[in-house]
């Protein structure tokens, strides 16, 4: 509560026009770059250190800020992301950024009409990010209950980087939602051979895979999947399955309970995060 309400009072300074700021050093402009090459690919957990040493050689460097606090959000590290967007924002209001942060926010606490805005607002102020059409595009699929309408957006974001793997990732999970699963196979490829470690891919061909009734293929996806994302639980459970229907009772077992383990360690959610921690006048940050 202490630290809400020492948030609700740096409120203002959403508002306020910040004092021109110098730029970043060629030192934090190199540590923001490093961190770039690995946000991209969502290894998050890499990419954090490298946006703090920006911020720590610069500390006026607003998208420095934002990108961590990008990392933080995914990383359910709820106070160093809303940390992320105050100080991004007092140093750089008007980036484009800020909206995209927020948007991964709302993303967290399934609030995809405040996505949609989110994206809204990032478009306005000139943001021309590949991520943001996948956001539009999972918010649009989300909202109308139609993978067939996040669809275009998805190819939008393609469009706009084809060297983005996270569009080819979103466009192969709706694919594959659509049950059009050579459609869905080829755009998860692509976007392993884009990046060979993008871990959800693994996880989607190996589901792919199992409900083609292949489990022995979805097993080597999994498994590399779980080596590359060791903390994602529910790739231990799709995992389990797949060794179950092989009759490997055992290791099925064994991946069971990695996920059980995993799970428990999990951080709160942000939804549960938020319920626990909200504090008046904090709501304006998602504005």
């Amino acid at each position: 509560k202490k630290f809400f309400s020492a948030l609700a009072t740096l409120i203002p300074l959403l508002k306020s026009k910040p004092a021109k700021t110098p730029a970043p050093s060629a030192a934090a402009r190199k540590a923001f770059d490093a961190g770039f090459v690995e946000w991209r690919v969502e290894r998050y957990q890499k990419a954090l250190p490298h946006f703090e040493a920006a911020i720590k050689d610069s500390p006026h460097y607003g998208r420095a800020h934002f990108f961590a606090a990008y990392c933080a959000c995914n990383l359910e590290r709820l106070e160093r992301c809303i940390d992320g967007i105050l100080r991004g924002t007092k140093e750089d209001p008007t980036s484009p950024d800020r909206y995209e942060v927020v948007g991964i926010l709302r993303f967290q606490l399934d609030d995809w009409r405040g996505v949609l805005a989110a994206v809204d607002a990032a478009e306005k102020h000139g943001s021309k990010m590949a991520r943001i059409r996948t956001m539009r595009a999972l918010a649009a699929t989300y909202l109308s209950g139609r993978p067939e309408d996040g669809l275009p957006h998805a190819e939008d974001a393609i469009r706009a980087d084809p060297k983005d793997p996270f569009g080819y990732q979103v466009k192969g999970a709706l694919l594959l939602a659509l049950k059009r699963f050579d459609e869905a196979q080829a755009a998860l490829v692509r976007a392993l051979e884009v990046f060979p470690d993008l871990s959800r891919a693994l996880t989607l061909l190996g589901r792919l895979n199992a409900t083609k009734g292949d489990y022995a293929r979805a097993e080597t996806f999994l498994r590399q999947a779980t080596r590359v994302s060791p903390e994602d639980y529910e790739t231990h459970f799709f995992l389990s399955r797949a060794l179950f229907e092989q009759k490997k009772s055992d290791e099925a077992l064994a991946a069971f309970r990695d996920g059980v383990r995993v799970r428990h360690r999990a951080r709160m959610t942000a939804k549960a995060f938020l319920q626990a921690n909200w504090a008046p006048g904090i709501e304006n940050i998602l504005a």
